[in-house]
C-alpha cells in the first residue's frame, strides 16, 4: 500500500435482524452496542442504554467481575460513554443481557508509574487513577504511555481498596475521530 497507484474495493451491504442473529452465532462475533445511560439501578443491575435514538433496557446481571456498579455511576454521573457486548438480545422490546461492559474516558496522562502499571487520567477537570495491568498483559496498549499525552482508556472495573479504575484497553493519542454523538455509535461491531 505505499504505492500511488494502490487501490481498495469494499462491497457492503445493509444486515437485518435474521442477519444479525446468524452472525451472533458465529463464535468470532462480538455484537456490541455504545451509548450514553440513565436510570441506573445498581440493585436490579440494570440501566436504559440510548443509542441512535433509541432506548435499550440493560440488564448486568451477567457480568462478571469486580466494580461494575462503580464504573457505571461514574459513566452517568460524567455522561461517558458505555460499551456493551450483548449476550443476548430481544429485537421487539430492546431488552438487552449483557456479558461484559466498558466505559469509555478520555484524558490526559499524568503520575504514570510503568512499575505498578497506573497513572492518573484528568478528563472534565477531575482526576480519576487508572490500573492499566490488564490491558499491557493482554497486549492492548496502543501507542506510549507517558506523562502529558491524551488517553482514550476502556474502564472494565473498579479497585475499592486500591481506590483506582481497571482499563481493558489504552489508546494514546487522538484516538478516533469519533464524537460523543450517540449518531456516529455502532450498534454492531
Amino acid at each position: 500500500f505505499n504505492t500511488p497507484d494502490c487501490s481498495l474495493t469494499m462491497k457492503v451491504s445493509p444486515l437485518n435482524e435474521s442477519d444479525i442473529e446468524d452472525k451472533h452465532d458465529d463464535d468470532d462475533y462480538d455484537d456490541e452496542i455504545s451509548g450514553k445511560i440513565s436510570g441506573l439501578d445498581t440493585t436490579t443491575d440494570s440501566f436504559t442504554l440510548t443509542s441512535k435514538g433509541h432506548e435499550y433496557s440493560v440488564s448486568y446481571s451477567g457480568v462478571t467481575g469486580e466494580g461494575t456498579d462503580d464504573i457505571l455511576t461514574l459513566a452517568q454521573n460524567d455522561n461517558l460513554k458505555v460499551q456493551v457486548t450483548i449476550g443476548s438480545i430481544n429485537f421487539d422490546t430492546r431488552v438487552v443481557d449483557a456479558s461484559e461492559i466498558n466505559v469509555k474516558v478520555e484524558g490526559t496522562v499524568s503520575s504514570l508509574d510503568t512499575t505498578g502499571k497506573t497513572f492518573t487520567l484528568t478528563y472534565n477537570a477531575q482526576d480519576i487513577t487508572v490500573d492499566y495491568n490488564n490491558a499491557d498483559s493482554e497486549g492492548e496498549i496502543e501507542g506510549t504511555l507517558s506523562d502529558s499525552v491524551t488517553a482514550e482508556t476502556e474502564l472494565n472495573g473498579y479497585d475499592s481498596i486500591g481506590v483506582k479504575y481497571t482499563a481493558s484497553k489504552v489508546e494514546v493519542g487522538d484516538a478516533d475521530d469519533e464524537t460523543d454523538d450517540d449518531s456516529s455509535d455502532e450498534e454492531d461491531d
